[in-house]
């Protein structure tokens, strides 16, 4: 099994929390937690999760207005 080098998860992380406003940035991090294990172990001992959750709970409160089909919302539960 691979891992990314610790300043790749790094930089990843920081990555994803700042493009969580998209559905694909939603599905790539549902694909990274439970498809690699060291992602999603990095992302457990992080100290700053709200860089990941504040983003996602902010598209679960606007989801309806976004789309009337709930698509984003079914993806950002699936993170969960």
């Amino acid at each position: 099994m691979l891992a990314a080098p610790p300043s790749s998860r790094a930089a990843l992380y920081e990555a994803l929390g700042d493009a969580l406003s998209s559905e694909r940035a939603v599905l790539l991090l549902y694909a990274l937690l439970h498809g690699c294990p060291h992602f999603h172990e990095y992302c457990l001992v992080r100290s700053d999760l709200d860089t990941l959750l504040l983003p996602l709970l902010e598209l679960l409160y606007r989801a309806h207005e976004r789309t009337p089909n709930q698509a984003s919302a079914r993806a950002v539960l699936w993170v969960g």
